[in-house]
């Protein structure tokens, strides 16, 4: 499907506006709605957005209710109907699309005279169907109503007709897809034979014609895998060349060709082992994919990744860690901007992996900095795709204020226009088209204009990713510890100031015991943390004492790990004392598995021995990248200090938080006539709430927080005030946060390398410190911990959310002290940050 032009795809919106103009019943309104779910349906195939299928779902479904049997469009409106659901069906597996797309082209088929010359067209549709929802509920019946419909529709066509190699193909995938579920060697014969015989009817210059022989090469390597006859592999590797070699330049399909082409002949060298060259083909077909310059961006991402392991098993290290920076490449271009955020989420939910797979390269050929700059790089995608929105643009103004101007107006408009849903009424489906369409007009007006910049001098790597240079003011009061979980190792890299010159430095510490630890210490963690919220609860108040004492034992085996795997052998690499006069800060920044550690507890705590824990050496802050310590270019100086309290004693729908107003009346004592206001009870609804913390400096929460793939939020009292709607918005005086809600640092593990946890949602939003838990806290150790931190913020009446990191660290120690508090009362309260 060639791409449509961006004056194509507003036809959408015209279209919408000349139904709402035409009344109910007038002759032209089932037109107007078949049209329009041509357009969006044309629209889906070439920018695959759901919300098009939706709504051409939708609009197609109104004209078939719209138009009469006996109406001449009845047939096309049929037949557009199953071709929407039919695709949806393909997108979301939703097995009630498929079923109607066949009662659909059913239909089509019933209202067809004999002989009419659609026929063959309308019953290949139908056989579609069945093939698909084959490979849906693997019915073998599906499957061969497919192949029976494929054969009428050969016996339709005859030699010479412009279809019939498109029909022997179809016939081919369906004997195909029948082996593969029944493993009948008498199918897959047929299966290669009807290919043999389609591509013999087609020309060189068919532009179907290479992937006709790449799916012969699919038949053969399918037939290898019965038969062990190594001809089969060869001829396998013969027809993807094939088609390869047919292909274009200019072919979408090309890369996915040469990745079939690749994994061939790295299958042929896994089984072989002793046929080099194999492998050797295998990287090339690999590296000619990533390189192209069209196709699916998923497609050459693949590519890359699979590329960069072949030159590592051929001991090609330099060519590796091209191929890595390739895949680094398209990394962002795989979650595109013109995605809604919920899409680019989850597609980098599956490729966090290779990013620390690029690290650990890059750190065993020695690479140190660009092993870190990676990981920077590979880290908070999405994240740092909305800061590019907010990024300053003085010096752009002063040299180029066109630009400037530009960048800002569109930097708006995609902020406020993040996402949009689907609907069948006209009018909600007009806003929603205009939206939709607003958003990838403007995410391509903001690629180009970002081109623009770079083209001007001073300005080729204008938000392009820091190099360590760029990142070294953010060492200013401390080491960033960035820790790499990989399968194959783990490693801390420490970036630090150089001693000896204004650049900084990446020290390297292998991790050599923690990789056996860390899926166990993860799971631990989850079931203590879920353990300690339900002794927590009022009917689990008679627990037995020997549950609680087995999990204390178990927190202090996983502190115990974290401090001889991670904390001992950092320390030891910064050669830090115990207990100096003022303990130095260190800021942790990790990935994988490790991201949900309390690393900031480790230490062994069944001894009072000095040293012997990480608390003795330094202050521990987190932060979700090391970008996110920069200071703000466009911060607040001397600004009048605020503090927000938002307090949520009995939510609706949620457990009873009963200490949050002595938590409260606990600051203010320490607020004294500094200016701060409250949002308790009924008055903390998220319009007061977000209003309020746009003229506020400091903000403390207590309230509960749910976080998950697709929704972090703080519950109010109308509702979840939602991360996603907080990040949207602009406060120019944050400074401090204070989370007091349940799990507000938690994450979710699937999305680690994105660190969308609620913490780290307001650095993002512009807070420069935050603290927050773990999991859930008792309900008095809330006003406790609250009570210390704030004294040492608000010291002698001068405000100074600095001192925050050293506040918990001090607050943390003496709740540690109390009587009756337990490792997992204190361990969870964290600070991120400044």
């Amino acid at each position: 499907m060639p791409s449509l032009s961006l004056n194509y795809v507003s036809s959408a919106y015209n279209l919408l506006n000349a139904i709402k103009l035409a009344p109910m019943g007038h002759p032209i309104r089932p037109l107007l709605m078949k049209s329009l779910g041509d357009v969006l349906l044309d629209r889906f195939r070439s920018f695959g957005e759901v919300d098009d299928c939706d709504g051409a779902v939708s609009s197609y479904q109104t004209a078939v209710d719209l138009t009469s049997n006996d109406h001449p469009s009845k047939l096309s409106v049929l037949i557009g109907l199953g071709d929407a659901l039919l695709e949806r069906f393909e997108e979301t597996s939703e097995l009630s699309d498929c079923e109607i797309s066949i009662r659909m082209y059913s239909s089509a088929i019933e209202s067809m005279p004999t002989g009419h010359p659609d026929m063959h067209f309308v019953l290949s549709k139908l056989a579609d169907a069945f093939w698909a929802r084959f490979h849906e509920n693997k019915e073998i019946e599906d499957c061969s109503k497919a192949i029976q419909i494929y054969e009428d529709v050969l016996v339709l066509l005859p030699m010479g007709h412009v279809h019939r190699p498109s029909a022997l193909n179809d016939l081919a995938m369906s004997f195909q897809s029948r082996f593969e579920h029944e493993e009948s060697l008498s199918d897959l014969e047929k299966a290669i034979l009807y290919r043999q015989a389609a591509i013999e009817l087609t020309r060189d210059g068919n532009p179907d014609k290479p992937i006709m022989l790449n799916s012969l090469g699919d038949a053969f390597s399918s037939k290898y895998g019965v038969t062990h006859d190594s001809a089969d592999y060869e001829a396998a590797i013969s027809k993807y060349g094939a088609a390869v070699g047919l292909a274009p330049n200019d072919d979408p399909e090309r890369p996915s060709m040469l990745n079939d082409l690749a994994m061939s002949l790295l299958d042929r060298f896994e089984r072989s082992n002793d046929r080099i060259d194999y492998l050797e083909r295998a990287a090339l077909e690999y590296s000619n994919s990533a390189q192209s310059t069209i196709g699916p961006y998923p497609i050459r991402f693949f590519a890359a990744t699979s590329w960069a392991r072949c030159e590592a098993q051929l001991s090609n290290p330099s060519s590796s860690l091209t191929a890595y920076s390739r895949a680094l490449y398209l990394l962002p271009r795989v979650a595109w901007k013109g995605k809604p955020m919920g899409d680019r989420y989850n597609e980098l939910a599956r490729m966090g992996i290779l990013v620390r797979e690029a690290v650990a390269a890059a750190i065993s050929a020695g690479k140190l900095e660009l092993a870190l700059e990676w990981l920077e790089q590979g880290r908070s995608i999405v994240w740092r795709q909305v800061l590019q929105l907010r990024t300053p643009l003085d010096e752009l103004q002063a040299l180029y204020p066109e630009l400037a101007k530009a960048l800002k107006r569109i930097s708006n408009g995609l902020e406020k226009n993040a996402g949009y849903t689907s609907s069948s009424n006209i009018d909600e489906l007009i806003g929603m088209e205009e939206r939709g369409r607003k958003y990838r007009d403007l995410t391509r007006e903001w690629e180009q204009t970002v081109d623009q910049v770079r083209s001007k001098p001073e300005f080729e790597n204008f938000l392009r990713p820091r190099t360590l240079a760029k990142l070294s003011s953010a060492l200013r009061d401390g080491p960033i510890v960035v820790l790499n979980v990989h399968q194959n190792r783990c490693d801390a890299l420490i970036f630090v100031k150089n001693t000896t010159s204004e650049s900084p430095t990446v020290l390297h510490v292998p991790l050599d015991g923690l990789l056996q630890h860390v899926g166990q210490l993860h799971h631990d963690i989850n079931r203590l943390a879920s353990t300690f919220r339900t002794q927590r609860s009022p009917e689990r108040a008679s627990i037995r004492v020997r549950e609680r004492e087995d999990d204390e034992s178990r927190m202090k085996s996983i502190l115990a790990v974290l401090w001889e795997c991670v904390a001992q052998p950092v320390l030891k690499k910064l050669e830090l004392p115990a207990r100096p006069k003022k303990l130095p800060r260190i800021w942790w920044c990790a990935t994988g598995a490790l991201a949900f550690l309390p690393i900031h507890a480790a230490g062994l705590y069944d001894t009072d021995t000095v040293g012997s824990k990480l608390s003795d050496y330094v202050v521990s802050s987190y932060t979700p990248t090391v970008t996110a310590l920069l200071e703000r270019s466009n911060a607040v100086k001397d600004q009048n200090f605020g503090l927000l309290a938002v307090l949520q004693p009995s939510t609706p729908n949620a457990e009873p938080l009963p200490n949050t107003e002595e938590e409260w009346a606990r600051i203010q004592k320490h607020i004294g006539v500094l200016p701060a206001i409250s949002l308790v009870g009924l008055e903390g609804t998220v319009t007061k709430v977000l209003q309020a913390m746009k003229s506020s400096s400091w903000l403390h929460l207590a309230c509960h927080g749910v976080q998950n793939v697709h929704k972090s939020a703080f519950l109010l009292e109308d509702g979840p005030l939602e991360l996603s709607e907080i990040v949207k918005e602009d406060f120019p005086n944050a400074e401090f946060a204070f989370l007091s809600a349940c799990q507000t640092s938690a994450g979710d593990k699937k999305l680690s390398e994105e660190a969308v946890h609620l913490a780290a949602g307001m650095l993002l939003s512009g807070y420069r410190s935050v603290v927050a838990t773990m999991w859930s806290i008792r309900d008095q150790d809330a006003p406790f911990v609250a009570d210390v931190v704030y004294a040492h913020l608000l010291k002698d009446g001068q405000p100074d959310y600095s001192r925050a990191a050293s506040a918990l660290h001090d607050a943390v120690q003496k709740l540690s002290q109390q009587p009756g508090v337990s490792l997992l009362s204190w361990v969870p309260f964290i600070h991120m940050g400044h």
